[in-house]
Formats: structure tokens, C-alpha cells, sequence
């Protein structure tokens, strides 16, 4: 089984807010764990009291303040358009991050006339996948810290096997971040035609197909409705931190052989956190990687992925 980060990368708050004159200096990581290219990107939204000309990005970013956007297609989060957004984007070569690692790109800042913190949105565009989620951002009156969330996503894990008339596909579920996860995590794979049934799911997970797939609301999504997709639920108890690591692999049947492959997902990550954050990811199905998996992963019991509303019987062999 391979390993293949698809999809990040994910925010924190760094340190502070800290005293800056009469202002206060916001300060975030953002995490990669899969190869950075240029023009990926992210956008911290709707920062009351921005300071302007203040954001700061290390060597290889660029950082734009504007009232709207930037926002990756297809997703939706609040923006007021009348308090600034800040996005950080990267313009340099490209940086490999090696299977099963994390990378801190390092720190980004911003100077803000108020120095509470309530839970914002934030919004991530990378290779082929989108990112939205939550992470603490200024306010004029204290309210929830909401710690990052992780990324879920998803990768043909070997090439499909005959299996009488059929074909066995297996798909691997992959954690790319190193942040822990919360029981309802979950993942769906849309639009898998020709699906014959014979679901496995990973431990600690619960996998179902059906004519609709559980899909996050702030997710723009087109799925066509008369054909199956399956969707895997985390099942397992909280896991408290993370790692990028193969989560397990899911096995289904169809009835050709053709590769799973750019496929459309989408992911929810709940945060182990008391309040419950969610990430969100919205991408494609990654193709056979030729890379080893990392020595070191987590146990099955760290599971995590998808829940699922059914409109129709779900379709089976």
C-alpha cells in the first residue's frame, strides 16, 4: 500500500495575539504535508481592526488585503465584504515534502487594532484539492479559540483485481496533517459507475454506498444522483494527535476495470477540541502512487472518515 498526501495545507494560530504599540500582532503556521507549488494558497477572512500594509509572509509568499475573496471555487464561507481578508500565496519553485512528513511554511502575520480573539474562517487552495475551516482571528469582544482541524483524503491504493465478472478496487484513506481527529469524521467518493457492491471497510471505520453522499454544506458539489457512491464514517474513539499516515483501505466492487482515479471527494474532519471545528475538503481521488509507504504510521485505531444520508436503498450486488 502506498502513500500519497493529497490535500492541504492547514492554519494555526502561532503565539499572541502580542502587544504591538497600541495594536496587537496576529501570528499563524500553516502546515503542508504534500509538495507546495506556486500559486497555492490561503485566505484568513473578515479581520476586524486590519492595519493596513501590515501582513508579513516568509521568503516565497506573496500576501494581498482585500474585502472579498480570495476564495477557492468550490467552497463557500462567510465573507462580510466590508472587513478586510488577508490571503497568502505562494509565488516560489516548488517545495517536495516527503511522504509522511509535515512541513511548517513558516510565519505569516498581520497587525490588528484589537487584541480578543473569536473563531474565524479561514480557506486553502492546493494541487486539487480546497480547503475550509477555522482558526482564531481578531474580535472586539472575547469568544471561542478554535484550534485547526485536520484534512482527510483519498488514493487508489493498488490497481483493480479480477474478481469473477468484477473488478476489486481499493481505495486508501489518508490523514495529511498533524492534528488528532473526533468519532464522525468521514469521507465520500462520488459518482463510482459501474459499483457492484462487495463494500470492506478499514477498522474503526463505517463504510455505505448510496445515491446521495453525506456532502459538507459549505462544499459546492455537483453529483449525479442515480449512480452510487460510497461513504466512510471514523467510527473509533477521539484520537488526541496526528500524524500523516494510511489510515486503511476501503475495497468495493465494479464492473470494469478502470481507475478510480480523479474521482470527486469530499472530506469533514471534527476536532478533537470541546467546541467541535470542522475542516472541509473538496478534491479528487489521487491516482496509484509509486511511493513507499512511511515506516512509521498509525495504528488503525486512529482511524477517521464518513457518515451517510441515504434517499434511496443503497445499491448492492
Amino acid at each position: 500500500m502506498g502513500y500519497r498526501a493529497q490535500a492541504d495545507p492547514v492554519l494555526a494560530l502561532a503565539s499572541g495575539p502580542t502587544v504591538n504599540g497600541s495594536n496587537f500582532t496576529w501570528t499563524y503556521n500553516a502546515y503542508a504535508s504534500s509538495t507546495v507549488q506556486t500559486g497555492d494558497f490561503f485566505t484568513i477572512y473578515d479581520i476586524p481592526g486590519y492595519v493596513s500594509g501590515s501582513a508579513s509572509a516568509p521568503s516565497g509568499f506573496s500576501s494581498l488585503a482585500q474585502l472579498v475573496g480570495v476564495t477557492p471555487s468550490s467552497v463557500s464561507v462567510p465573507d462580510s465584504g466590508s472587513l478586510p481578508n488577508v490571503t497568502y500565496q505562494y509565488d516560489g519553485p516548488t517545495i517536495a515534502v516527503a511522504p509522511g512528513s509535515v512541513v511548517n511554511l513558516g510565519t505569516f502575520s498581520f497587525v490588528s487594532t484589537d487584541g480578543l480573539g473569536t473563531e474565524g474562517s479561514f480557506t486553502a487552495e492546493k494541487s486539487s484539492t480546497q480547503v475550509v475551516g477555522y482558526v482564531a482571528v481578531p474580535s472586539a469582544s472575547a469568544g471561542t479559540l478554535a484550534p485547526t482541524g485536520a484534512v482527510l483524503s483519498t488514493q487508489v491504493a493498488s490497481a483493480p483485481v479480477a474478481d469473477g465478472p468484477d473488478f476489486m478496487q481499493s481505495v486508501q484513506l489518508d490523514n495529511l496533517t498533524d492534528f488528532g481527529f473526533n468519532t464522525g469524521s468521514y469521507v465520500t467518493i462520488y459518482d463510482i459507475a459501474g459499483y457492484a457492491g462487495s463494500l470492506v471497510s478499514p477498522t474503526n471505520w463505517n463504510c455505505t454506498a448510496q445515491f446521495n453522499g453525506q456532502t459538507p454544506s459549505n462544499v459546492k458539489l455537483t453529483e449525479n444522483d442515480s449512480v452510487p457512491n460510497v461513504t466512510c464514517t471514523y467510527t473509533g474513539a477521539p484520537v488526541l494527535t496526528g500524524g500523516p499516515a494510511s489510515l486503511g483501505d476501503l475495497t468495493f466492487l465494479t464492473s470494469s476495470n478502470a481507475s478510480l482515479a480523479g474521482l470527486n471527494y469530499t472530506s469533514q474532519v471534527i476536532s478533537n477540541a470541546a467546541i467541535d471545528p470542522t475542516n472541509d475538503a473538496v478534491g479528487t481521488v489521487g491516482a496509484l502512487a509509486a511511493v513507499p509507504e512511511p515506516a512509521t504510521v498509525l495504528p488503525l485505531a486512529m482511524l477517521m472518515l464518513v457518515i451517510v444520508a441515504v434517499k434511496r436503498p443503497a445499491p448492492g450486488r
